[in-house]
């Protein structure tokens, strides 16, 4: 990283080596006046230019007396934002919001260096968005920001832009980072689904190199396989879903039981009006999902354990970040090999929105009783949903399951679930004891997901234990 200009769209900044002498001193004595302001706000002003500087793999803040040996003041990477921190101040600052921000960048062809730093080699320019919703175009941008990188190799940008899109940066690039199959693998409410294959191999990217990463995104070396992904590509969803979705991603990426968010990014349609198009990569899970695997046949207790696993770490990490899912079903649940991937965070919300937690939402059969009673309701809607889950894994049918809606519910809110022996009478007691805790009206009876977790672990054979999916579930968890 060699420096970093901020100023109001529509000022003209010249990344070519013509800018005037004149401006660029202009630039460096704004540069050391603004130099306190930024450590007391870390860049809560509008009107501020500051200047960067790398030494090694680090970013500093270059202060006007200390040209050439930058000390203390560095920029980072957390789940969501570019951080500055100061020498002598125990937290870093969130400095440039990364959510949906706009990304692009560009080779700088002839030399350009500030504050006696070196050449810029890339210049990458993000643009925070004001607005809450998505806008067709960045109109609503309040900050511009220009990262110039020196000694920045084509795999050091590759990297950083990757790291910055897993983020929820939004990239327009889409068709050169990955080559997508033009064969829809399903269609949706909210959009189509396609596979794609990474341009550049991910495993290169997996390092930011250009910023340190702290309190990053959970890594567990070997499990992910990137290079293969799901693009998503937006449709008649609505834009507060795809930011909403989006969002929780961005915030759960890195667990292995959660779908990875590889990138968003944008791109202009080829009609007349060049409407964009929202595209959302996802690490692919070649598997399928849990219904398909419970149409081929009545799953093995074993297997439901080994799956379960992987559910229940999922949702203890969700649960953990306030954040409740509101339709974990079957078709939610898919497979990377033995391992159990939680998807589609649509219409997931904090725990702390009073008055989404009161919503009538969720896919009946799965919907817990109180949310169809509209009351007021919390994380352990998803445990009931849960619970529906092993049930239909056990048996092959759905505990409420009925030709009509208006039957499901009514079922769902009785709770009266049927536990013959001949769907259950191979079910060992202490797993069948769980799933009627976690299928109850009752709400404080039910557990929670760490519980279940923990009662699973209890339940699982020495070869359960012993499996991949289980190992990689309890890393996750305990990570």
């Amino acid at each position: 990283m060699r420096f970093l200009w901020r100023g109001k769209p529509g000022n003209r900044v010249l990344v070519n080596g013509q800018k005037p002498k004149q401006a660029r001193m202009a630039l460096k004595h704004q540069a050391a006046q603004s130099f306190l302001v930024l450590k007391q706000s870390a860049g809560s002003c509008t009107e501020m230019v500051v200047v960067l500087v790398c030494k090694g793999r680090m970013a500093y803040c270059l202060h006007a007396k200390d040209e050439g040996n930058p000390d203390g003041e560095a920029l980072l990477l957390d789940e969501g934002n570019i951080l500055f921190t100061a020498d002598g101040y125990d937290v870093s600052s969130p400095l440039i919001p990364l959510l949906f921000a706009d990304v692009t960048h560009a080779p700088v062809r002839k030399k350009v260096a500030f504050c006696r730093s070196e050449p810029a080699s890339h210049v990458v320019l993000i643009a925070p968005r004001r607005s809450a919703e998505l806008a067709q175009d960045p109109e609503g941008c309040q900050q511009v920001w220009l990262l110039c990188l020196g000694k920045c190799t084509d795999a050091d940008l590759s990297a950083f832009l990757f790291h910055l899109s897993r983020r929820g940066a939004l990239r327009w690039d889409v068709k050169q980072c990955y080559s997508i199959n033009r064969r829809c693998r399903g269609i949706g409410g909210q959009g189509a689904v396609f596979t794609g294959t990474a341009r550049t191999p991910t495993g290169d990217l997996q390092d930011p190199r250009i910023m340190r990463e702290i309190r990053g995104q959970l890594t567990l070396p070997g499990v992910h396989d990137l290079d293969q992904a799901a693009v998503k590509v937006w449709g008649n969803g609505s834009m507060a879903a795809f930011r909403a979705e989006v969002g929780h991603l961005q915030k759960m990426c890195g667990h292995p039981n959660i779908s990875s968010l590889l990138g968003v990014f944008c791109e202009l349609g080829e009609d007349s009006a060049q409407r964009p198009q929202w595209v959302m990569v996802m690490e692919l899970c070649p598997g399928g999902d849990l219904f398909d695997l419970v149409s081929d046949g009545v799953i093995p207790q074993e297997n439901v354990l080994q799956i379960m696993v992987g559910v229940f770490s999922a949702l203890t990490y969700v649960h953990a970040n306030n954040i409740v899912h509101r339709d974990v079903k079957a078709e939610n649940v898919v497979l990377h090999g033995e391992r159990a991937v939680l998807i589609d965070f649509g219409i997931a919300c904090r725990m702390e929105e009073a008055e989404e937690m009161r919503r009538r939402v969720g896919s009946p059969g799965y919907v817990a009783p109180e949310i169809i009673r509209g009351k007021r309701y919390n994380e352990l809607v998803d445990i009931f949903a849960a619970g529906v889950i092993v049930y239909f894994m056990l048996c092959g049918r759905l505990p409420f399951a009925a030709e009509q809606q208006e039957t499901i519910l009514e079922k769902t809110v009785k709770c009266d679930v049927n536990y013959g022996l001949e769907a259950f009478g191979r079910v060992t007691p202490p797993l069948l004891n769980m799933v009627r805790q976690m299928i109850t009206p009752n709400i404080p009876s039910r557990p929670s997901a760490r519980v279940c977790f923990v009662n699973l672990s209890t339940i699982a054979s020495r070869a359960v234990r012993m499996s991949e999916a289980f190992r990689i579930a309890k890393t996750a968890l305990a990570t």
